[in-house]
Formats: structure tokens, sequence, C-alpha cells
């Protein structure tokens, strides 16, 4: 962008950090972000939880664990977004509402899916039992990534468990989820199902 003339910006230091995160060049973002700070632009919530999330998804959990703290010393506060992100998804539940942050079904959802990510099945369904006893209402996105999450992790009984629960309360799994569970089931799961629903 300096070689053409044009003098970057937050905004497309944040479009560049993402890139950088989605195709696992992490070094990268993590470098930009810190030209980022060298130039005095200051980082804005959308260009921390951008690169909260890249190090959550390359695997770099120290790191990420320690981000929320380095974020306050150049102006930041980790938002809901912020704790949707990282590893122990459990005990960042448990810290939001001492930091005055209420955890929607948003938040809850995509602390799952992480879990999921890191094979961390039992870790995640400990969450989900969470979220139903404080009341929060799982949407059909949530039982999408929790069905999506079991059948990835083999346990199919699990899957089936929520997809039961799904269809009582009216929600539809998306064509994606649908077609895991034909790829993953066996025909006698099958043909139960379709005999089911």
């Amino acid at each position: 962008m300096v070689d053409r003339g044009l003098e970057p910006n937050v905004t497309s230091c944040n479009i560049l950090i993402d890139g950088y995160c989605k195709n696992h060049m992490l070094d990268e973002a993590l470098q930009l972000f810190k030209k980022m700070r060298q130039n005095e632009l200051k980082p804005t919530i959308v260009t921390c939880n951008v690169l909260l999330r890249g190090l959550y998804w390359d695997g770099r959990m120290k790191t990420a664990q320690r981000f929320p703290n380095e974020m306050q010393s150049f102006g930041q506060s980790p938002d809901e977004v912020s704790y949707g992100k990282l590893e122990d998804a459990r005990k960042l539940l448990d810290e939001m509402p001492e930091k005055g942050l209420v955890p929607n079904v948003v938040t809850c959802t995509t602390m799952i899916a992480g879990l999921f990510h890191h094979r961390m099945s039992l870790e995640a369904n400990k969450l989900i039992i969470q979220m139903e006893e404080k009341g929060c209402l799982l949407d059909s996105r949530t039982y999408d990534t929790i069905i999506k999450g079991f059948l990835q992790g083999k346990e199919t009984e699990k899957a089936l468990q929520f997809l039961r629960k799904m269809h009582e309360r009216k929600f539809v799994p998306s064509d994606p989820v649908v077609s895991l569970l034909i790829k993953t089931l066996s025909t006698d799961e099958l043909k139960n199902l379709v005999l089911f629903l």
C-alpha cells in the first residue's frame, strides 16, 4: 500500500489482518498489528477481535488467553465477541457477568464451536448444560453447531439427541448439517431418523 502512495488506516489494516488470519498467515497478521501500533494507528475492538480469533484458530492458546489483558494497554476492553474467541469458554462465561457483560446465544454458540473445533466435546456438553440452566435458549444455529460437533467427534447418539430437541423446538437443520447426517449415519440410523421426523 505504502509503495503505491496509499496511506494505511485502521480499516485497511483490519481487512489485511483478517485476510492474513483466514489464510493461516498469523505471523504476518501479528507483524502488521505491531506496525500499526508503531505507526500510531490505534487498534479498534474489531482489530483486536479479528486477531484474537486468528490466534485462537491457529492454536496459539497461551497468546490468545493473554491478549485480553494486553488489549487494555492500548485502550481496548474485551467485549462479548472477544470472550467468544477464547478456548476456556466455561471460565470466561463465568467471568463475563463480573465484567458487566451478559453472555448471549451468539457468544455461547461461538464458544461451543471453538470447543468442538479443539475436540473438547465434554467441555462443550458442559457449556450446553450450563446455557440451558441459565435460561439461554438455543437457536437453530446453536443446534447446527452442536449436531455438527458431535457428528464430527463420532458421537452420533448425542448428535441425534440434539436433532430431536431441535425438531421439538420446530427448528430445521441447515443443508450442511443434513448432508453431514447423511454421510455420517448408518442406513438403519437414517431409516429411524426419517420415521422420527
